[in-house]
């Protein structure tokens, strides 16, 4: 921070009946429904994803993994 900057005691308590003040402006009912609208609209379009792999696939990825597991426990191991 800066020289002269932050909290400055005044020597009286804050006025906490204050209304606070929004940091901006407020939507509507409509602004608010349109936007859950467009939001709900690309959530379908989206849909569930699904991956299919084939047999030969599966087995080659669980191939790598089982690989994998052996050279990080054969490191860990120091062997």
């Amino acid at each position: 921070m800066a020289l002269g900057e932050g909290p400055v005691n005044t020597g009286t308590f804050p006025n906490l009946n204050i209304a606070p003040k929004a940091a901006a402006p407020q939507l509507t009912d409509e602004e608010t429904a349109a936007k859950l609208a467009a939001l709900q609209r690309v959530q379908q379009q989206q849909g569930p994803r699904t991956y299919s792999e084939t047999p030969e696939e599966r087995r080659r990825r669980m191939q790598v993994i089982t690989d994998d597991q052996a050279a990080t426990l054969k490191e860990i191991e120091g062997n």
